[in-house]
């Protein structure tokens, strides 16, 4: 019987049937979330996979919400039974509730299931306010990105209260022009919600870290191996590691995963990556950084917000001479210096979401 139900469930995807199924089957699950006397956010597309940036967004957008909204109820809704949870979630939500989505870089065809499952939130929920949090927006600029777009305006178009929160100025404008009928806001990564002055203390640090990427955004003339050898040849002290993790992380150990990584960034006196959440958490645990391009320019639109800061460094071109002057430059580089995002930026972004 189980080997029956997963060829039919495996059929249902081929055809592109599982998520109305399973949105159907969630609708009839009406004490999943059980009543409440309180208006409710539901969080939605939460992640479980391994990228701890993603997670620790997650851990952000949590935290945000609960400082900022507690005059609701948070429900998190996982990425993994997303179409179902949207079932369980329209059999009970109210006008007065809200629904977010999990911000990141998945705003696009680059990532088409988290795409596909954002369309299918904002087409399935008419009534509901629903508010996109932080995002990178990047649609290729070939065919199957211009129809992808064109997919999303018309069913992002159609909603009559989309929130689109862009986390760079580049996707801020692509937002406005092509997703003109939504409300477009402009705000850091919600991981900056995460950093307080009191955490930037200065530890004893002693490797040279590096955290670059081997997935579909890596800029091809990043040479890896250049850069591993340049630091090799010049100090024993350094290590690899990367945010991405190749398993689950569940719900229960995300905190402990992302202080893991806080404290492996934290042991270096000099990261040098090209991930964007290499660099935010790299500032926010005072730690010196370099940080290198993407192919969609993530990383460099969101330095922006911290290009004030003396400890960490964009490098536009590749340059391994570049880069090692640049170690050694930030190695004696003080990183006492503060943004207050939550005062400059998120404390009023409730304000801009309602107004």
């Amino acid at each position: 019987m189980k080997l029956l139900e997963e060829k039919i469930n495996r059929f249902f995807e081929k055809v592109h049937l599982k998520p109305y199924i399973d949105y159907h089957k969630g609708k009839k699950d009406k004490n999943k979330y059980g009543h409440s006397e309180k208006k409710r956010i539901f969080l939605m597309l939460v992640p479980g996979y391994g990228n701890l940036g993603d997670q620790a967004i997650a851990q952000a957008s949590i935290k945000y919400i609960r400082d900022n909204y507690p005059e609701y109820e948070l429900v998190i809704n996982p990425l993994w039974s997303r179409f179902y949870c949207a079932g369980a979630v329209k059999s009970v939500i109210k006008p007065d509730d809200i629904i977010f989505i999990q911000g990141g870089g998945n705003f696009g065809n680059l990532y088409m299931y988290i795409e596909e499952s954002r369309r299918f939130i904002v087409s399935h929920f008419h009534d509901n306010k629903i508010v996109s949090l932080p995002v990178t927006i990047n649609y290729q600029d070939n065919k199957k990105g211009r129809r992808e777009l064109r997919k999303s305006m018309r069913i992002f178009g159609a909603h009559k209260d989309f929130t689109i929160i862009s986390r760079d100025k580049t996707s801020f404008e692509f937002a406005k022009k092509h997703f003109c009928k939504a409300k477009n806001i402009l705000c850091p990564d919600m991981v900056f919600y995460l950093w307080d002055k009191e955490t930037n203390h200065s530890v004893k640090r002693t490797d040279i870290g590096i955290c670059l990427r081997i997935d579909p955004e890596k800029l091809k003339t990043i040479d890896r191996a250049a850069i591993l050898k340049a630091v090799s040849d010049k100090t024993e002290n350094w290590k690899i590691f990367d945010t991405q993790l190749f398993r689950p992380i569940r719900e229960d150990i995300r905190d402990y995963e992302i202080t893991a990584i806080k404290r492996e960034i934290s042991d270096c006196k000099v990261v040098i990556t090209d991930r964007l959440h290499g660099m935010v958490l790299s500032v926010i645990t005072g730690t010196p950084c370099i940080v290198l391009p993407t192919q969609n320019d993530k990383t460099k639109d969101s330095y922006d917000w911290i290009s004030s800061l003396d400890y960490v460094r964009f490098i536009d071109e590749f340059d391994v001479a570049k880069i090692m002057e640049t170690v050694d430059e930030l190695s004696e580089c003080s990183t006492t210096q503060y943004i207050d995002f939550k005062t400059e930026q998120f404390n009023n972004l409730k304000k801009k979401i309602f107004e």
